[in-house]
């Protein structure tokens, strides 16, 4: 078992402390979706600590594929749970699976540096806030 594998499964325990236990003190944290950035374990932890209220009750990070060197990673991963948040978006009840990829430097074994990347479109269409984009008829 890689040790990113390790790390989502703290990010399915909710806790932001045991999850930022991964990272450098000094860590940036960007969610290139949600357009945030955090800076330092404290600020990482306290946004991480308000998905619960803000965004799923029930979410749970599962690895898809991962990669990692002495100074680098790359983590393929499903994000799933159910909208039940309700204050970054109304929540509908109804769950969501998300596609993403986090990407990051590594400091003696801790994250420095990570960059989610997920598709905000995906989440909003499978929780139902937002259409599915209608297919061009044919020969248009």
């Amino acid at each position: 078992m890689a040790w990113y594998d390790d790390y989502l499964e703290a990010w399915s325990s909710h806790d932001g402390q045991r999850i930022t236990s991964f990272m450098t003190p000094d860590v940036t944290y960007t969610d290139v979706a949600l357009g945030e950035t955090h800076s330092g374990r404290t600020d990482v932890a306290a946004w991480i600590d308000t998905m619960v209220d803000e965004f799923s009750t029930d979410y749970a990070m599962e690895s898809v594929f991962g990669f990692s060197s002495d100074s680098v990673y790359a983590i393929e991963w499903v994000l799933k749970g159910t909208n039940d948040g309700g204050k970054v978006f109304p929540a509908t009840g109804k769950p969501f699976a998300i596609h993403g990829v986090s990407v990051g430097e590594l400091d003696n074994g801790l994250i420095r540096r990570n960059t989610d990347y997920w598709s905000l479109g995906e989440f909003l269409m499978q929780v139902g806030l937002m259409q599915a984009p209608q297919a061009a008829p044919a020969g248009a």
